[in-house]
């Protein structure tokens, strides 16, 4: 495909998609070289193509009066990104520091479930009066220990499952987090980029500028006329940017709601867990409280 080729092939696209928002088209541009860009102009104006091939050229020359606006956009644009990824990296951290928190909380249950089949498994002797520790062989003792030993596997089976979850929506959190630095990396490049085409389409609107003198009556009459149609084009290119921004927006703070709700959830479930755990303990350390009593009772009968 020669220059011709690719310069109309190209043209067509920005017709069709007049903030070349699409990397690829905006990438077939800038690879077109820039002092063949010149010499295409000449050629076609010598072999005097029909108006609407013309028309599509000078289409492209429009941009130029539209990038003062399109370059307070970008700014807006990139000022919003950094402010998106400011408020992910400091949700990211508070949730490292919910997870560290939670870390902690689940130390201080294993070791509270470790001592409890510790007491379980090692039936104590009774040594005074005043020390109500169970001793081996006594059928209250038995029960207690089988009481015990069904608590330490509810409190395994809580921290298991409590680990299980927090891994899973630790990595979905991740990975959504991921997917949208991801994306305002791309939007990133693709502003880049676009600040290189302005400068490219500035050289290009001066040469333009300079050759349009010695074209003809009707080349002048349509360079008139597509003026007159810059603003209709602009506002055209800001109802895109305000229609990308805003699907951009929508779909970030869906993916930080959806974590955020999970997250919350999780913390929900967790403490829920750990008051009955705890519960659960409380009762069964006052059964055994009891039960010792009784143990004591009648050692002394």
């Amino acid at each position: 495909m020669g220059k011709m080729d690719v310069l109309s092939a190209f043209l067509q696209k920005v017709i069709s998609h007049p903030i070349l928002w699409h990397t690829q088209y905006v990438q077939s541009f800038l690879d077109l070289d820039k002092t063949d860009w010149g010499e295409v102009i000449k050629s076609i104006k010598k072999a005097k193509p029909n108006l609407n091939f013309l028309e599509k050229i000078t289409v492209d020359f429009k941009y130029r009066d539209m990038m003062p606006e399109y370059k307070k956009s970008l700014i807006y644009f990139n000022n919003y990104l950094n402010n998106v990824e400011t408020q992910l990296k400091d949700l990211q951290s508070s949730w490292s520091n919910n997870l560290h928190s939670e870390m902690v909380y689940k130390k201080n249950l294993q070791k509270y479930s470790n001592s409890i089949e510790n007491i379980s498994k090692n039936g104590l002797e009774w040594r005074e009066p005043n020390s109500f520790e169970f001793q081996n062989g006594n059928k209250s003792t038995e029960n207690t220990r089988s009481s015990l030993t069904g608590l330490c596997q509810s409190f395994s089976t809580i921290l298991d499952s409590l680990e299980k979850t927090n891994k899973n929506i630790t990595h979905n959190l991740s990975h959504n987090l991921n997917d949208i630095f991801t994306e305002i990396s791309g939007f990133k490049q693709l502003f880049k980029r676009m600040e290189h085409l302005q400068k490219r389409v500035d050289a290009h609107y001066q040469n333009h500028l300079k050759s349009i003198h010695t074209s003809n009556y009707n080349t002048v009459k349509l360079e008139k006329k597509m003026m007159k149609e810059n603003k209709k084009q602009l506002d055209v290119f800001r109802l895109s940017m305000l229609a990308e921004s805003e699907l951009f927006r929508e779909s970030l703070l869906n993916n930080i709601n959806s974590s955020m709700v999970d997250f919350l959830q999780n913390q929900l479930n967790f403490h829920k867990n750990s008051v009955n755990t705890y519960q659960s303990a409380l009762d069964s350390f006052n059964s055994i409280q009891v039960e010792k009593g009784s143990s004591y009772c009648e050692m002394q009968k």
